[in-house]
């Protein structure tokens, strides 16, 4: 059996979840090792790298992704909800259930699709980060980043960029360079071309 901790890093709980992240998943959730997901994720890719208008999408919609503790790994693009409605979204929070004053409802909060990286998020609405690919509660997890398209190179860039999974800006003990190479040949065993690129 491979030592998972040694390829992938240790297992965490991350430090911050928020109520939305807690309670929802990504519509695009996927699993990288089934066959269908990874064929559909380099196809993705491959429309990225083929037109301009493909170059947009990989810019600013990087995929997340994160190593289950099992040594599986899920992605999805980074998705933001609203409230359902407009007055409770310009407060910031979905209704509550009757009885249930000052809770968010977030089950009933409306997906809007992905989350543009360089626009700031809009009032009244979540984002739905790297916690949010987990349904079990703690979130437990091994590296995760993002998926990012670089034009310049012609390359797919499998990255730890996450505070909370890949030692990006907090705990940057936590992860290791060998950590995400591990995890790139993951991705390319099932078929994603992807070049490892460490944030140190």
């Amino acid at each position: 059996m491979p030592d998972l901790d040694e390829l992938y890093g240790e297992v965490v709980i991350p430090a911050r979840v928020g109520e939305a992240e807690r309670a929802l998943r990504p519509k695009s959730l996927s699993w990288l090792l089934d066959g269908w997901s990874a064929r559909a994720l380099a196809a993705h890719m491959d429309t990225v790298r083929a037109s301009s208008m493909g170059t947009v999408l990989g810019r600013f919609l990087p995929v997340l992704w994160v190593v289950e503790a099992t040594g599986g790994v899920r992605f999805a693009f980074e998705e933001i909800v609203a409230a359902p409605d407009e007055e409770e979204a310009g407060r910031g929070l979905p209704q509550a259930p009757p009885g249930q004053a000052g809770q968010v409802d977030w089950q009933n909060a409306e997906h809007i699709g992905p989350k543009p990286a360089t626009l700031p998020l809009p009032i009244g609405h979540e984002k739905l980060g790297h916690p949010s690919l987990f349904h079990d509660h703690d979130k437990v997890g091994r590296i995760g980043g993002e998926l990012i398209w670089d034009e310049r190179y012609g390359l797919w860039f499998l990255t730890n960029r996450s505070g909370r999974y890949g030692g990006f800006r907090a705990r940057p003990d936590l992860r290791t360079p060998q950590h995400l190479e591990n995890a790139a040949r993951l991705f390319r065993r099932h078929g994603v071309n992807v070049t490892a690129y460490f944030y140190a």
